[in-house]
């Protein structure tokens, strides 16, 4: 009983999961990992951009121009997430096409690699 109450009280102490070797996620790839890091770049860069025109607006001198900077600004993120979507696949379809194409370099690159290994190795 004790060897019972020891172990339910390691699994919990320990914070255990619940992971299978097949439930496990897919890597992700090289090109998804660009596009996610660009994604949090733009959106980091439009969140800044907007609290910048906003500050303007809100000051004399932007009150004095009236310009409606958040109204283009606006316009520019559709315009911006609208040509995310048409060359989303276009991209893909580059670096795709990149990667068949320079897959004997990285090849020859890992051959040149373990043979330096090979070399250095006592």
């Amino acid at each position: 009983m004790k060897a019972v109450v020891l172990a339910v009280a390691l699994v919990f102490l320990t914070g255990s999961q619940a992971w299978h070797v097949w439930q496990q996620d897919e890597p992700q790839s090289q090109w998804d990992k660009v596009k996610d890091f660009a994604n949090v770049y733009v959106d980091a860069v439009k969140d800044s951009g907007r609290d910048y025109v906003s500050q303007f607006e809100s000051s004399s001198l932007g009150q004095q121009l009236n310009l409606n900077l958040l109204e283009n600004w606006d316009t520019l993120g559709s315009t911006v997430s609208q040509l995310q979507e048409r060359l989303g696949p276009l991209t893909r379809d580059f670096w795709d096409n990149l990667e068949k194409e320079t897959d004997w370099v990285r090849q020859e690159m890992n051959k040149d690699l373990e043979e330096v290994k090979q070399k250095v190795q006592p």
